[in-house]
């Protein structure tokens, strides 16, 4: 099994630049993601949720999890 792709992808952004409140949503190469500040990084995740296409970028975040606002389903981002 192979190791997931790490191609760079720039978003023009530092975290310093995002509420880490409030994630942003935009457009990438692998679709419609949502980025996140979460102790001065950036990460990247699926802006929707898999489980009913909630949107996972109007949730909340306690530390690296991230809450559905639909179905209160969790993913961690790390």
């Amino acid at each position: 099994m192979s190791e997931p792709s790490q191609a760079p992808f720039d978003t023009g952004l530092q975290p310093e630049e995002l509420d880490p409140q409030r994630p942003r949503p935009f457009e990438s190469p692998w679709g419609t993601l949502a980025l996140y500040s979460v102790e001065g990084r950036l990460l990247a995740a699926q802006a929707f949720c898999p489980h009913l296409d909630g949107p996972l970028f109007q949730g909340t975040l306690t530390g690296t999890v991230v809450t559905c606002p639909w179905h209160q389903w969790r993913y961690d981002l790390c």
